[in-house]
């Protein structure tokens, strides 16, 4: 039977001190890179014309924004809403109902004036970004893309 010679204790020691500077001196730049990166390139969302598809209802909507007033269409009934936009942030804005033209109003009601939904764009592509949205003081979030309309 044949005995392993274990490490010298010295030995370890020395080897575990220098993986330790190693660790020391490379976390900032692990730790730097692992911090979220700001969103860059919202400011071509700020106004235009946009298509919307939401991920929960997979229905198109058109969208149409300037500085202070967003109009969203459902494609495919005509059925509209104007909305005040506010900017919180470079890629952050808030919603606030200012008037609906439903056809079928049987089934809808009329929002409350006093909701602010509010939206984050989490990532930019070329023509389209990411968006996570909630109506203030609700945990549920919804996402959807928003596309540049190039019609």
């Amino acid at each position: 039977m044949q005995i392993t010679r274990l490490p010298d204790f010295d030995y370890v020691y020395a080897m575990m001190k220098h993986w330790y500077k190693l660790v020391l001196a490379f976390s900032p730049v692990f730790f730097s890179n692992c911090k979220q990166q700001p969103v860059k390139g919202c400011e071509k969302f700020k106004t235009g014309s946009f298509l919307y598809r939401g991920d929960s209802d997979k229905q198109l909507y058109k969208i149409e924004r300037n500085d202070s007033i967003q109009t969203e269409t459902y494609i495919k009934t005509g059925d509209y809403g104007r909305l005040k936009i506010n900017w919180t942030g470079p890629c952050e804005y808030e919603l606030t109902f200012i008037s609906q033209h439903i056809i079928a109003t049987d089934s809808i009601k009329t929002p409350d004036q006093k909701v602010v939904v509010k939206t984050k764009i989490v990532r930019v592509l070329n023509d389209s970004c990411f968006t996570i949205t909630n109506i203030a003081g609700d945990n549920n979030q919804m996402s959807g893309v928003l596309y540049i309309d190039k019609q």
